[in-house]
């Protein structure tokens, strides 16, 4: 048991009777007050000697060798709890007071700094534990024939000095086969900066830490704005699987934590749905919008929330299979009457046979058209020939006019992306539908995309 004074006392101390020596006045107790800690140790120092020979004639008093006991022992002058540790941690300063010390108060400090070694050792230990838990890597056995084991990966410090210190700046497309094992064989070569920070006990530390910025260009690694982030379907499930591992390894409680749970319960939603490959394009956007606002507000994982995910992303494919067959069918109307010598603009006035989808869109036919032989497709997008708008690629055909593309839907840029209406958009006519009534090369909705009253004709 510790002791918990720097001096002695007994039961003649606490009596409330008892007549005050040390703090007998007012003036006395200023001026005791007043007294150096050295001044106070030494003044405490008499005290306790007179106190032990009080006590030693009070033993023999007890066992009838004097006709007197003892006096009653003196209190001591108060020492505050920051002048002991003064006392104790200051070895230059426990040298200059050591005699004026006695044998309790000298065992008191050594208890008290022993106790201290032993907490800190421990807290040392087990601060070491924690840290080689969380950098342990996953055990993978050996000679499996599963595809879907992931080969082994030790994970460089700077990636995770990068997740702790670069808010935001870990991305899924970092975490490949390939460009794990680049990082790492890399790591004194790869583009680094030194980031500064407080640690665990208020220091301020510098640990190397990724240059993202850099790396991605270095690497040609998607922006973090890309939620499509880059990845197939095989290539996302691999980064999954790997990102998950490192969350184990550098999140306290490893796969016990909430943060780990979270995760698998993400990905594996994702990953092992049926229909998951077939639907990628349409769910990742989906996915990676959960994951970031995971960043933001640390809820827990909710699958009915994700079961509307996937119902959306199944309407998103319907949607699109039914707006390409739309376009191709309307591209080739139209380009038909583009090239009628007895039509300058379209629709041409023959009569037309319509059918309305749930989508609010014409599907087919559009008109007979000419005889003569159709241009090529020409896209709503850009206006150019020869290609429709869901096969547009900016690289290739230069930026659309207005409309954007949000999975090969064309799409208001300034409303939300919300999506036009096909069929408004080609014959300025609609039974009723949710989508946008305005024309993918300005936005107005005065004129009908074919009319060609924004662009005076298509490129050719």
């Amino acid at each position: 048991m510790l002791r918990d004074r720097l001096y002695p006392t007994s039961q003649s101390l606490e009596d409330p009777q008892r007549v005050h020596k040390t703090h007998g006045n007012p003036v006395l107790v200023e001026a005791l007050t007043k007294l150096s800690l050295k001044g106070k140790l030494k003044f405490n120092r008499e005290i306790e000697v007179k106190n032990e020979a009080r006590r030693l004639k009070s033993i023999d008093d007890a066992m009838g060798n004097t006709s007197q006991p003892g006096s009653p022992t003196t209190s001591f002058v108060t020492v505050d709890s920051e002048e002991i540790d003064l006392i104790r941690k200051e070895p230059a300063f426990l040298k200059r007071v050591f005699d004026y010390l006695g044998p309790w108060a000298i065992n008191f400090i050594q208890e008290r700094n022993l106790s201290d070694k032993r907490k800190a050792e421990e807290d040392s230990k087990a601060k070491d534990v924690a840290t080689k838990k969380a950098r342990l890597v996953p055990d993978v056995e050996e000679g499996s024939n599963d595809p879907t084991v992931l080969s082994e990966v030790n994970f460089p410090q700077i990636l995770f000095n990068t997740a702790r210190q670069v808010s935001g700046s870990i991305l899924l497309s970092f975490f490949t086969y390939e460009r794990l094992s680049a990082i790492a064989s890399d790591t004194l070569l790869t583009q680094k900066i030194h980031v500064s920070f407080l640690d665990d006990n208020g220091k301020k530390s510098t640990v190397y830490a990724l240059d993202v910025p850099k790396l991605i260009d270095e690497r040609k690694l998607p922006k973090g704005g890309d939620k499509k982030e880059g990845l197939s379907f095989s290539k996302f499930r691999e980064a999954a699987g790997f990102l998950l591992k490192f969350e184990a390894e550098r999140t306290i409680g490893g796969e016990n934590s909430n943060n780990y749970k979270w995760f698998n319960n993400h990905f594996s939603f994702w990953m092992v749905h049926r229909g998951s490959e077939s639907l990628f394009e349409f769910w990742k956007d989906l996915e990676f919008d959960q994951r970031m606002e995971r960043k933001i507000y640390p809820k827990p994982f909710v699958a009915l929330s994700y079961e509307n995910a996937w119902s959306k992303a199944e309407n998103n494919k319907a949607r699109s299979i039914e707006v390409k067959e739309i376009l191709a069918a309307a591209t080739t109307a139209a380009m038909s009457a583009v090239s009628s010598p007895s039509s300058s603009s379209y629709p041409s006035a023959q009569k037309q046979t319509k059918k309305f989808t749930k989508f609010g869109a014409i599907s087919t036919p559009f008109q007979a058209g000419s005889k003569g032989k159709a241009l090529a497709p020409c896209c709503l997008g850009c206006g150019k020939r020869g290609h429709r708008i869901d096969e547009h690629i900016d690289s290739t055909h230069g930026k659309l006019l207005w409309a954007t593309l949000v999975n090969t839907i064309a799409c208001s840029p300034d409303r939300s992306n919300k999506p036009l209406c096909s069929a408004w958009n080609i014959r300025q006519e609609c039974r009723g539908c949710d989508n946008l009534h305005a024309y993918s090369f300005c936005g107005r909705s005065d004129h009908h995309t074919f009319s060609w009253t924004c662009r005076k004709s298509p490129a050719p």
